[in-house]
């Protein structure tokens, strides 16, 4: 084989090789990228599958009416019972209406536990406004809390009461009543009655959200609660008004007939 001809030889297995170990390289970039997302999906689906399965547990436990257990301090924590208010203007906002409805049930009979696992009613707010909001400290609506702190702050003396409910329905609450207390309490200040963990949807939700939810909101929808922090407004008597999630807590319609009704 001529000389020239020998070295063209020698140059293409060379550039042949080069491309072999460049093909071998990007395969084995590619069996890398794909093992680290397959093991992400892996680790996001275990996580997902463990919350699913807290909260079924977390749901026969109540189902079965079996006693909670938190730390004493809970009891005297700011969350847990009622604090200080003060007077602060509320904004501006948006929204329609809702309807009402008179339940069947007595609202104010129907028992609900604090953060400490104590029994109370909504029978002390009987001649109160009371709002009751289905809460959660990792929801994108999450700084309604804020919202709500300053209605509590400036209506509750002439009568208003917040009740925040915190509810893992939606996978979006802390998972337990300390790390929920203390998330309010140094995130938004929050100085109104959180309440025990509660479900507002299915075989094992709270008889109150049971009564609750047959009133219909705006568009005449009752039924289950769609979304965190759906609104409901129990009238003096029982009457009860619901707001859905994107109803702010400012919002003229739901502030308006909240500020009709207080007794004082």
């Amino acid at each position: 084989m001529p000389i020239r001809d020998r070295s063209r030889f020698v140059d293409d297995q060379g550039k042949e090789a080069l491309s072999l170990q460049i093909f071998l390289a990007l395969v084995h970039v590619v069996g890398v990228v794909t093992s680290v997302v397959a093991i992400g999906f892996l680790i996001l689906l275990a996580a997902w599958i463990l919350a699913i399965v807290l909260g079924v547990q977390g749901a026969i436990a109540a189902g079965r009416g079996e006693p909670r257990r938190y730390p004493p301090h809970l009891a005297d924590h700011p969350v847990g019972r009622p604090g200080p208010r003060a007077s602060r203007a509320v904004g501006p906002g948006h929204g329609t209406p809702a309807r009402a409805v008179v339940t069947g049930m007595d609202l104010y009979d129907i028992p609900f536990r604090r953060m400490d696992g104590t029994e109370t009613t909504l029978a002390e707010h009987r001649d109160d406004v009371v709002l009751v909001v289905n809460v959660a400290s990792r929801c994108g609506y999450t700084p309604q809390y804020a919202g709500l702190e300053a209605l509590h702050e400036k209506l509750g003396e002439r009568g208003l009461a917040v009740l925040g409910f915190p509810s893992n329905q939606f996978l979006q609450e802390l998972a337990t009543n300390e790390a929920v207390a203390a998330f309010c309490s140094t995130s938004y200040g929050v100085t109104f009655p959180v309440l025990d963990r509660v479900r507002v949807n299915g075989r094992h939700e709270h008889p109150l959200y049971t009564e609750l939810k047959k009133a219909p909101d705006a568009d005449g929808k009752a039924g289950r609660v769609a979304w965190n922090f759906e609104k409901f407004v129990v009238l003096p008597g029982g009457e009860v008004h619901r707001f859905r999630t994107k109803t702010e807590p400012d919002d003229p319609a739901l502030v308006g007939l909240i500020e009709s009704h207080l007794p004082r």
